[in-house]
C-alpha cells in the first residue's frame, strides 16, 4: 500500500492497518472503483460484500477524499 494513501486505507478499514486485513482493504477499493467506473451499482456492491448500502456509500465517500 502506498504510504501516501495509508490513512485513507485505514479509514476504509475502520481502524488500525494490519497485514491480515490488507486483502479486505483491497477488496473495498476494488468495489469502489468498479462503482465509480459504472460497472457496479451501490446496491449490487452491498449485496456482493454482504453489507448494507450505507457502508458502501461510506467507502465511496472516504475513497473520494
Amino acid at each position: 500500500i502506498p504510504s501516501s494513501r495509508t490513512q485513507k486505507y485505514k479509514n476504509l478499514l475502520g481502524g488500525i492497518l494490519c497485514p491480515e486485513k490488507v486483502k479486505l482493504i483491497s477488496k473495498k477499493v476494488e468495489i469502489v472503483e468498479q462503482y465509480l467506473n459504472g460497472e457496479l451499482s451501490q446496491k449490487g456492491a452491498a449485496k456482493m460484500c454482504g453489507v448494507n448500502k450505507r457502508s458502501v456509500q461510506d467507502w465511496i465517500r472516504i475513497y473520494k477524499t
